[in-house]
């Protein structure tokens, strides 16, 4: 099937019967298609880390309203984001997906409505309460990697998970499985410096699969790799999301990731008339 960003997707069966992960030629003679894996294969990583127990929670936004300095970035958004499904929030720029995922995240509390997370209403906790809650259920993928750079790929998730209170051999363990899923086992020691844009986002997002928390946010991780990438980190998601039951969010413009998805949330900008 060609999706609407230009690229072929091939059932399952035939990825799997070819050993391809990554990136792949496809040659078509006499009626017959040929797949040859080229860079990671199947038989190189881990498809996914074990993430056992990140089991999924059900988060509700419940007639929402954010405003700064006087403009509505959200006005009255109500969605609900459910455990075992990737989801995606799409919109058109100024639309409010990075400060729904923000509210989500509790980084931001909402003016009007609330956020519910696992039953728990976000806008009643404290900041440190907040953050505590934060640590134990939500992982976020923001724009930007985060990276300390003079920290190899590994310690860059590790320091992660240390401020999660993981450490040791567990620490060390989640990190590689992690950094192998996104398909960086090879580069683990490699300074963040070092690496380039695309694999600096995987590292970010290795960093949040080795936290194993039940809801993973990520805002626009797609955005700085490239189509190939791009469909690995697609998978990888509704990967994560299908088989661990993990709540995954993600807030895109990429039309290869919203191919992905279980369910869209689609955001609007408000009109003139509207905002008047």
């Amino acid at each position: 099937m060609i999706g609407s960003g230009g690229w072929l997707r091939l059932p399952e069966e035939a990825l799997l019967d070819a050993g391809i992960v990554d990136r792949a030629t496809v040659t078509s003679r006499e009626g017959v298609v040929e797949l040859r894996p080229l860079g990671i294969t199947r038989a190189s990583v881990l498809m996914l880390p074990d993430i056992e127990g990140s089991a999924g929670a059900v988060v509700e936004v419940r007639n929402v309203t954010r405003s700064y300095s006087g403009d509505a970035a959200l006005d009255a958004v109500t969605a609900t984001f459910k455990p075992g499904q990737l989801t995606v929030v799409t919109g058109p720029s100024g639309s409010g997906k990075s400060t729904l995922l923000a509210l989500v995240a509790g980084l931001d509390v909402p003016d009007e409505g609330e956020i519910v997370v696992d039953g728990v209403s976000l806008s009643r906790l404290s900041r440190d309460a907040r953050a505590r809650f934060r640590r134990d259920m939500i992982a976020f993928i923001g724009q930007s990697p985060g990276l300390t750079g003079f920290l190899s790929a590994r310690e860059n998730v590790e320091l992660g998970l240390a401020i999660r209170g993981v450490e040791g051999i567990e620490a060390h363990e989640r990190a590689i499985d992690a950094l192998v899923a996104v398909g960086l086992g090879e580069h683990a020691d490699r300074p963040a410096d070092n690496l380039s844009a695309g694999q600096r986002e995987r590292v970010a997002v290795a960093r949040a699969l080795a936290a194993r928390t039940p809801v993973i946010l990520a805002d626009e991780p797609t955005s700085r790799v490239d189509v190939a990438q791009a469909l690995t980190l697609g998978g990888l998601f509704s990967d994560i999301a299908h088989e661990h039951g993990t709540t995954f969010v993600c807030a895109t413009h990429d039309a290869v990731l919203i191919g992905f998805a279980d369910e869209d949330v689609q955001l609007r900008t408000r009109s003139p008339v509207e905002s008047s």
